[in-house]
């Protein structure tokens, strides 16, 4: 019976021992559990960052996209214009001239 009762006396020490091992790596696993899900979080909160960042590079481009072409358009106005007032500047030469020669002729005529 004292065999027994220190055998049993053993066993229960071994048991609390494991029990105390497994308790350990709980709480050991709960807390790497525990960082883990602050990781995420930390994570989770970069990526809606960088999704906020996106949006508005995007927003940019698309706003500079649209700026630029009202720049390509009032280039483009712009040499239309250039041209008229080219021509006028010709076709008034082309006055001028007549104009300077018709002067001319009159004062020959006088």
């Amino acid at each position: 019976e004292e065999i027994i009762s220190k055998e049993r006396a053993a066993l229960q020490d071994s048991i609390k021992e494991k029990e105390q091992l497994h308790e350990e790596e709980i709480k050991s696993l709960q807390m790497t559990l525990e960082e883990n899900n602050v990781n995420l979080k930390k994570s989770i909160d970069e990526v809606v960052s960088m999704e906020s960042k996106i949006s508005e590079l995007q927003s940019l481009i698309s706003s500079s996209e649209k700026s630029s072409e009202k720049d390509n358009a009032t280039i483009k106005k712009l040499e239309a214009e250039k041209e008229d007032l080219s021509t006028l500047v010709m076709e008034s030469e082309v006055k001028y001239d007549l104009l300077n020669s018709t002067l001319v002729q009159l004062n020959d005529d006088q």
